[in-house]
């Protein structure tokens, strides 16, 4: 769990950056780490577990972020995950990504930076490797929440709550959307956007071999929380989607 499949295309994770960004902008309640993006200068997000290398490659597709945003100088994306560290090793640093001519003409001083920390989200900050206080917003692709009965995800949960990181969270159905609301809360954290279908999921089904005759996609739900309790309730927005697709 916790990663894009290597099929999903930047261009899409990229959209699903930006549509769980403006999720929780959009939200009514008021979150100091994310005033309004229209003016903002600079903005840092840390995601969460990350894993697939292939997509850091094409780095220089996140510079749509920028597009999105032109008030945007400075974008820094921090990648955390200890599954990083093969990749690292095998394949080094990542030279800073190239914008387009229209970022630089824009604003000459423009600049996308990209990090990666090969280590758990706790032990990135305990280490000092990862600032939470600095972050815009965090995201943690398919985490599968509920199946962390080692409790490998707390720390770091602890760690976004107690800096009051904006942070959204995907899943593969309804069911375990609803599933990682219950972890969160456990955590003592806020809700701040309830589950709903994700229009930007994976395009590629999978096989769910608990359910006969079912698939699932790659980052079908997402919710986001913020802060400590209390939030603003649980119940689950199906929206366009549906826990399961049938064939």
């Amino acid at each position: 769990g916790g990663e894009l499949d290597v099929s999903t295309s930047t261009t899409v994770f990229v959209s699903e950056a930006l549509a769980i960004v403006k999720m929780v902008v959009d939200q009514k309640d008021s979150l100091e780490n994310l005033p309004d993006l229209e003016f903002r200068t600079s903005l840092e997000i840390h995601i969460l577990n990350s894993a697939i290398y292939p997509e850091l490659v094409a780095a220089s597709k996140y510079e749509d972020i920028l597009h999105w945003l032109p008030s945007i100088i400075c974008l820094k994306l921090v990648f955390v995950g200890a599954p990083l560290a093969p990749a690292m090793r095998a394949l080094g640093t990542m030279p800073p990504p190239e914008l387009c001519h229209a970022c630089i003409a824009h604003a000459p001083d423009r600049a996308l930076s990209i990090e990666l920390v090969p280590k758990t989200y706790a032990a990135a900050v305990a280490d000092g490797d990862v600032n939470p206080a600095a972050a815009s917003l965090a995201i943690a692709f398919n985490p599968e929440l509920p199946e962390d009965h080692a409790g490998v995800w707390a720390p770091s949960l602890d760690a976004l709550r107690t800096a009051a990181v904006p942070t959204a969270v995907t899943a593969y159905t309804a069911h375990e959307a609803a599933a990682c609301v219950d972890v969160l809360h456990s955590r003592g954290m806020r809700l701040v956007a309830r589950p709903t279908s994700n229009p930007f999921r994976g395009g590629q089904p999978f096989l769910d071999p608990g359910h006969l005759n079912a698939v699932y996609y790659h980052n079908a739900y997402i919710l986001a929380a913020c802060g400590t309790l209390p939030d603003v309730g649980a119940s689950c927005d199906h929206g366009h989607g549906h826990d399961h697709d049938h064939s």
